[in-house]
């Protein structure tokens, strides 16, 4: 049932005497604005919108292009001129940053037992003071692999659990004539390649050290010269991979046959499915060796202005219809990662997403569950990681040179 604003249900009752009829359109919704980084929209958010409009508001895009903080300042720029969105897509660093504008959503939360129903890590993330100031819709791991599963069969392969077993995969790999690893050169995906290497050389707890506290002692470690060869290694099983990859292109790679593995995160899956790809019938999934046991998360998290009374109810329902368990089922489903809500039926889901909801269960229990450093620290530190990471793998530059040059890069930032 939609239900109305008051002055609008007014209008439709004193038309029904002369019309006998009381008709809601979906234009006569009051529009709930979200500025978010999903410039396209898609069918992930179809659903969402949907469920809004039953809840008796509309969706209304605002999509700039470029990255969070860039939204960050249009929403500023409009708020000086009295026109703030009613959501704000972000992640839990611009969350903590400026936390005291946006809508507290305790006593919803509490009434809706978020607390029961979210893994706490994520909860951290949603929270600022011990207060809810998001609403989380989903959950995208970071270090997975996926493969193609018939060049897999083919070679007779296993799912390497180590970084020395990945390096024998794929000399097997190459040595049939298919390239083992897809990787495009955008600067973003030399992060994620070093992310997971951080991860594998160093467990959870030394990544958050190095990449979230920036920690001297962690990042002056012998471990990160380790990691930078890692990353070497990785840069050359994918050496003949043209400048100006995409992350798509790399998908294709693996998808038509040409190479056996892509380092991405789950957000790839929807790649997949546009291609007509089904997990265990055409490709497989697994962890980047060395991480099995860890998780590395980045949550989609929507803060709401306090826009004041007049905008309340709209903002309320946006937070109950993201927070719905359907919602976020059929959200996740389309985009290829888990919902937030531990409490979803996944009996829709593939053997990836059920495998990715398990590891995080099991990474919540054996605190091995970290968001990811991305979502944790302000762009110009993550555009320090970047620049080194970039350098290191465009150059034949030493490891242990890239090690120090990414300390110095991290005390300037």
């Amino acid at each position: 049932m939609i239900v109305l604003p008051r002055s609008r249900l007014q209008r439709c009752l004193m038309s029904l005497l002369a019309a006998g009829v009381c008709q809601v359109h979906a234009g006569d919704q009051p529009p709930v604005e979200v500025l978010h980084w999903w410039a396209a929209g898609g069918a992930p958010l179809n659903g969402v919108r949907a469920d809004l409009g039953r809840r008796g508001f509309a969706w209304k895009d605002s999509a700039p292009q470029g990255g969070e903080e860039r939204k960050l300042l249009f929403a500023k720029a409009r708020n000086g001129m009295g026109q703030l969105p009613d959501a704000l897509q972000l992640h839990s660093f611009s969350l903590r940053e400026s936390a005291a504008r946006y809508v507290s959503w305790d006593a919803l939360a509490a009434a809706e037992h978020w607390d029961q129903v979210l893994p706490v890590p994520l909860q951290q993330a949603a929270k600022v003071g011990g207060h809810w100031r998001a609403v989380p819709l989903n959950i995208q791991r970071s270090n997975w692999i996926w493969a193609n599963k018939a060049i897999f069969d083919e070679l007779k392969l296993t799912p390497p659990t180590t970084f020395d077993e990945l390096l024998e995969v794929a000399r097997r790999v190459k040595a049939a004539g298919y390239l083992p690893l897809a990787h495009g050169t955008e600067p973003w995906l030399h992060t994620l390649m070093f992310d997971n290497a951080v991860l594998a050389v160093g467990g959870p707890v030394w990544y958050r050290k190095a990449l979230v506290e920036q920690d001297p002692v962690a990042l002056a470690s012998p471990k990160m010269v380790t990691v930078f060869e890692q990353v070497r290694a990785l840069s050359r099983l994918a050496e003949d991979n043209a400048k100006g990859r995409a992350s798509t292109f790399a998908t294709d790679m693996v998808v038509s046959r040409k190479a056996a593995m892509q380092l991405m995160g789950d957000w790839t899956k929807g790649e997949f499915s546009k291609r007509g790809q089904q997990a265990r019938r055409d490709f497989i999934c697994f962890p980047y060796p060395g991480t099995a046991g860890s998780y590395v998360f980045v949550a989609d998290l929507f803060a709401m202005p306090d826009l004041g009374p007049a905008r309340r109810e709209g903002q309320q329902a946006l937070a109950r219809t993201l927070m719905d368990p359907d919602t976020q089922m059929a959200f996740n489903l389309a985009k290829g990662s888990i919902p937030a809500r531990n409490d979803v039926p996944l009996d829709h889901y593939d053997d990836c997403a059920r495998q990715s909801a398990h590891d995080l269960q099991a990474a919540a229990k054996q605190h091995t569950l970290v968001s990811r450093f991305v979502a944790e620290t302000p762009e110009v530190l993550r555009n320090a990681v970047t620049a080194v990471v970039t350098q290191f793998v465009e150059s034949d530059e030493p490891a242990a040179s890239a090690a120090a040059r990414l300390q110095r890069a991290l005390r300037k930032s």
